[in-house]
């Protein structure tokens, strides 16, 4: 009986883990889009993007690289190193990552001049 009802808890840990990273993946996401890149720039010292027809610099494309990938890397991490991670970590990155690229998109159009009348 002990091990039926331990399996059923970790079932059921299993099954919160999981909803959990799917609600967490899409409202971080969307939410860190908005601020992080623009910290990135503000820490490190690089430059807004210019006014459109010029194209921004790589250093404006790396403020939008960087902070997604170092999300993919330490979700990869730390699921590979805690296997029991992977239960929130795997449905947190299917949550984030569509949702935060969509986003990231239209948030670079609007900054670069894209998002507004002329």
């Amino acid at each position: 009986m002990t091990s039926h009802h331990s399996s059923n808890a970790q079932q059921t840990l299993r099954a919160v883990l999981a909803i959990a990273g799917l609600i967490c993946g899409p409202v971080l996401g969307p939410a860190t889009v908005v601020w992080v890149p623009q910290g990135f720039r503000d820490l490190f010292g690089i430059a807004d993007p210019p006014p459109a027809p010029e194209p921004p610099p790589a250093t404006y494309w790396m403020s939008w690289i960087i902070p997604l990938a170092a999300v993919i890397v330490v979700c990869g991490l730390v699921a590979l190193r805690w296997t029991s991670s992977r239960w929130f970590v795997v449905p947190f990155l299917i949550g984030y990552l569509p949702l935060t690229t969509v986003v990231a998109f239209v948030w670079m159009g609007c900054e670069l001049g894209g998002c507004g009348p002329d």
